[in-house]
């Protein structure tokens, strides 16, 4: 089962809960809101998409979940594409 798990390159700092991250290699800069942030946190260890999904929903007032399972899908799709997270192996 594939899982993500965060690119090591990228520089991070996190300030009042939400993450601040610099990407050298594309000489880019990116702020996270808190869902983003925790999202990051949980990728801190390789994890699934439905394993982040389900913290997401036991971390956060979901007021519709298929809502947070596209959102969701989607910004870990963004990230991957963006090189801030990598696949593993699980």
């Amino acid at each position: 089962m594939t899982k993500l798990v965060r690119n090591p390159e990228m520089i991070t700092s996190q300030i009042d809960g939400e993450v601040f991250m610099m990407d050298v290699s594309q000489d880019s800069f990116l702020g996270l809101n808190a869902v983003a942030s925790f999202i990051w946190e949980q990728l801190e260890t390789p994890k699934t998409p439905e394993e982040v999904i389900a913290a997401v929903k036991d971390g956060f007032e979901v007021p519709d979940p298929a809502v947070v399972e596209k959102e969701v899908h989607a910004f870990l799709e963004k990230m991957l594409k963006d090189d801030m997270v990598v696949q593993v192996d699980g």
